[in-house]
C-alpha cells in the first residue's frame, strides 16, 4: 500500500529500496497527491469565501503556523497535530487577552511575544523532542487481538513428531 511505502521511505530510504520501492516515483506520487489536495482545498476555500486576493494570504498564517502546530504536536498522528493546534491557539489567545497586562510587565510589545514563544518552542522541540508531544505509535499490520488468538491456538496444539 501507498501509505506503508511512504512510511518505509520516511524511516529508511535504503531499506525501502531494498524491498523494491522506487523512491523517486514515490516522491513524485506524494508530491502529486499533496498538490492535488492543496488545489482542492484552495478551490473549496475560494468557493466558501467568494473572492480571493493574494494580499490576504501571507506566509506566516498560511505556512509557518501550520508547520509550527504540527512540529509541536507530532507529525506521526492526527491527535498530536490537534494537540499542537490546541496548545498554540490557547497561547495566542491568552497573549491577545492579556495584552494590556503584558504591556506593563514585559519590555517588548506583546505581539512580538507570540513570535518569540513560538520560536523558542520550535527550538526546544527540535532539540529535546523531535517526534513532538505525541509521537507516532508503532502499528502492527494485524490487530493485536488476532495475533493473540492465533498465538493461543498454536500453543494449545500438541506438537506431532
Amino acid at each position: 500500500p501507498f501509505g506503508r511505502a511512504l512510511k518505509a521511505m520516511r524511516d529508511s530510504e535504503l531499506a525501502a529500496m531494498v524491498y523494491g520501492k522506487d523512491i523517486p516515483k514515490l516522491r513524485a506520487q506524494a508530491l502529486m497527491a499533496g498538490s492535488a489536495l492543496a488545489a482542492i482545498g484552495g478551490a473549496l476555500w475560494a468557493f466558501y469565501v467568494g473572492s480571493m486576493k493574494a494580499v490576504t494570504y501571507n506566509r506566516l498564517i498560511w505556512t509557518f503556523w501550520p508547520w509550527a502546530y504540527m512540529m509541536l504536536g507530532g507529525t506521526g498522528n492526527n491527535l498530536g497535530v490537534l494537540l499542537g493546534v490546541l496548545i498554540f491557539s490557547t497561547v495566542r489567545s491568552l497573549i491577545y487577552s492579556y495584552k494590556s497586562f503584558l504591556t506593563a510587565v514585559i519590555p517588548i510589545s506583546p505581539s512580538w511575544l507570540e513570535y518569540i514563544l513560538v520560536g523558542l518552542a520550535i527550538v526546544l522541540i527540535v532539540l529535546f523532542r523531535p517526534q513532538g508531544i505525541l509521537p507516532e505509535k508503532p502499528s502492527l499490520p494485524i490487530p493485536r487481538r488476532v495475533v493473540e488468538r492465533i498465538r493461543k491456538e498454536l500453543v494449545r496444539k500438541p506438537v506431532k513428531g
